[in-house]
């Protein structure tokens, strides 16, 4: 898939629990619909603007791409619609999508408000896995 076709996902690059979350994503994705990038870096800053989003770091964030168009999503529906485009049974997730997105969230909230402590916190973000490494926006130094 073209890189300007894909999805890209914003991570906390510091957050161990979102650094995994985008290892499963990378290794159950078929057909490399996403690419990463942390919303610290350059990159992620300037997608976080340009979709009028506040980078507090709370929340994952899915740019799904339809054409020219593009879409921002946050917190579970961020979550479901990429589990929506991974691997059966993964796939099935996404069937939670018909649950309120208040409930979802305050699903979410409570993982994200407690990662750091539940699955600690990386001092720097470190050379990523090579399966990330493969689909970061921006390419890095080996």
């Amino acid at each position: 898939m073209p890189r300007a076709d894909r999805h890209t996902v914003l991570i906390d690059g510091e957050c161990v629990l979102c650094d995994g979350f985008a290892v499963f994503v990378a290794r159950h994705d078929p057909h490399g619909a996403f690419v990463f990038e942390t919303q610290q870096s350059p990159a992620g800053q300037q997608l976080l603007d340009l979709h009028n989003l506040p980078n507090d770091l709370n929340t994952i964030v899915l740019i799904e791409r339809s054409g020219k168009a593009e879409r921002a999503h946050v917190k579970s529906s961020a979550v479901l619609r990429i589990a929506r485009r991974l691997s059966f049974p993964i796939w099935l997730a996404a069937g939670f999508l018909v649950v309120p997105s208040f409930a979802r969230d305050w699903c979410y909230d409570v993982v994200a408000g407690n990662r750091y402590r539940l699955f600690g916190r990386k001092e720097t973000c470190g050379l990523p896995d090579k399966v990330i490494r493969e689909r970061l926006t921006r390419k890095l130094e080996e």
